[in-house]
């Protein structure tokens, strides 16, 4: 993993999150992720479930403005207090 490839995941992401296109969304995930929306909320399981909730709550196109980065690539566990800090673990 290096850090251009995180780049192009976060990139992938913010292409997904402004055009809310269903394969964008499918295409970040595999089909056994877990993605937790919000802390100590139940995770979408799946790639349909997902690619589902994202679409049923999905933010207007063009009315927020999304931007991320990557700053650290970490092979431990993330620290136990954050905030606004994405952990993502990706598969080859």
């Amino acid at each position: 993993m290096t850090e251009d490839h995180g780049n192009a995941r976060v990139h992938g992401y913010i292409g997904a999150w402004e055009s809310n296109e269903p394969a964008l969304i499918g295409a970040l995930f595999t089909e056994d992720a877990r993605y937790l929306t919000a802390p100590y909320r139940f995770p979408w399981v799946g790639r349909e479930a997902i690619v589902a909730g994202w679409l049923e709550r999905q933010d207007i196109p063009a009315t927020n403005i999304l931007r991320l980065r990557c700053w650290a690539f970490a092979t431990t566990s993330p620290p136990s207090a954050y905030a606004h800090l994405w952990v993502i673990r990706l598969d080859a």
